[in-house]
């Protein structure tokens, strides 16, 4: 598997509210965000999750995800 990713900044009120948001739904969050899970290397199987395990698109590589929002 991987390692979990340890912050050394301090939580302010904002990741509360970050965090119950990601427990209810999905999030996207651009900018570095992509790059920090990306260094963990996963499989497609494990960026899936047990959610996406049976999505018909490959979804690591971000193309597909890319396209929901494109605007051609």
């Amino acid at each position: 598997m991987y390692e979990k990713w340890v912050d050394p900044v301090t939580e302010g009120p904002a990741f509360a509210v970050l965090n119950k948001l990601m427990k209810e739904r999905i999030l996207v969050i651009d900018g570095a965000m992509g790059t920090a899970v990306q260094k963990y290397k996963l499989t497609e199987e494990q960026f899936r999750g047990d959610r996406y395990k049976n999505h018909t698109k490959d979804l690591k590589a971000g193309a597909y995800t890319r396209s929901l929002f494109s605007s051609t």
